[in-house]
């Protein structure tokens, strides 16, 4: 029996109401969003950053974990 699996990046926090029934969701911090990407550098503040963080936390707390999903969070380290 082969498994689902569902990839989440920052910008795709949707209400749990549309995310479709999966056997596992894989949270990814994308280097991108935190201005460390090789090929799209950039300076972002470090509150966004932050802010980020904490808001895919909260999401994987409040919405995921609550409605069932087994969730692998990746985190970002610099």
């Amino acid at each position: 029996m082969s498994k689902t699996a569902l990839l989440l990046f920052q910008n795709q926090l949707f209400a749990p109401d549309f995310i479709p029934a999966v056997d596992e969701v894989y949270v990814i911090e994308d280097p991108y969003f935190y201005g460390a990407d090789e090929d799209f550098e950039g300076d972002v503040h470090k509150h966004k950053i932050i802010l980020q963080h904490a808001a895919v936390r909260r999401y994987v707390e409040e919405c995921l974990w609550p409605r069932g999903f087994k969730v692998e969070f990746i985190e970002f380290e610099p």
